[in-house]
């Protein structure tokens, strides 16, 4: 396309990129990944074809979303030499772009894909924890880094969660955040080898739970965190310590749960 593309005017071209790029963007929502990466290169090639000084202000945000779209569907195939590209073009991103979070973000998925990679992951979750907008999907999206650092390291995915908890799920009027982050916690306590003994920091946080919300957490919230003491029963021999704290605790939350009851779970 660049022997086609280079003869166009710069505003064609930039219109033009841009629709191709919104192809390959539409065709990474479909999972169709090979035809993803074949339109955003067409997209890139399009633009790398003109004069830089003759585009317009706003190609340089297009030039940035194709990079940040080409870097998430190659991090999709997960093959060695797709993430050493990912990681190329990164880098040429962090000279184009003012945008932190972004690439925050995109850090964060490179890192994700590094099996080696854990105090760095930590870090960088920890980062866009603290800096990222909150909103349901971008919960999911921490959560599933959580997820991804506990099986790396389940006392850094503790830490997450827990200013998670603390510094940014409690300010906020959701009380369905807080539910899906403590069952979290709940779960990566009573799960993790070397956790269960961590019943202070569990604590700390019931009762900063209690002091700053004024909604009581739903039955299936406190429901869920009982299944995972059922789980845990099955499993006795290997998790004696996380059940014997939710043996000590099981009064406290059955005292907290629902509006019925003089506490707040």
């Amino acid at each position: 396309m660049n022997l086609e593309s280079r003869f166009l005017e710069p505003s064609v071209a930039e219109q033009l990129a841009d629709t191709v790029y919104e192809i390959g963007r539409d065709q990474l929502t479909k999972g169709c990944y090979q035809w993803a990466l074949q339109w955003l290169d067409r997209a890139h090639d399009i633009l790398a074809s003109q004069n830089p000084e003759e585009l317009s202000a706003d190609s340089s945000e297009v030039q940035s979303c194709i990079m940040h779209t080409t870097i998430r569907v190659l991090l999709k195939t997960r093959d060695e030499e797709s993430i050493s590209r990912a990681r190329k073009i990164y880098h040429e991103l962090e000279g184009k772009t003012k945008n932190e979070l972004m690439l925050s973000l995109l850090k964060l998925e490179l890192l994700g894909a590094d099996q080696s990679a854990v105090q760095e992951y930590y870090e960088a979750l920890d980062g866009v924890v603290r800096q990222i907008h909150l909103s349901d999907v971008n919960l999911t999206m921490i959560l599933h880094h959580v997820h991804e650092l506990r099986r790396r390291n389940a006392r850094l995915a503790h830490a997450v969660l827990t200013v998670l908890l603390s510094e940014r799920v409690l300010i906020m009027d959701q009380i369905a955040w807080v539910e899906r982050t403590l069952v979290t916690i709940i779960w990566n306590c009573t799960t993790s080898p070397g956790l269960s003994t961590m019943t202070d920091t569990l604590e700390e946080l019931l009762d900063t739970i209690v002091v700053k919300t004024d909604t009581a957490l739903s039955t299936s919230a406190t429901h869920a965190a009982q299944i995972v003491r059922v789980s845990l029963r099955a499993h006795v021999c290997s998790c004696n310590g996380a059940d014997s704290w939710l043996i000590k605790h099981q009064v406290d939350v059955k005292t907290y749960r629902g509006a019925v009851q003089p506490g707040k779970f």
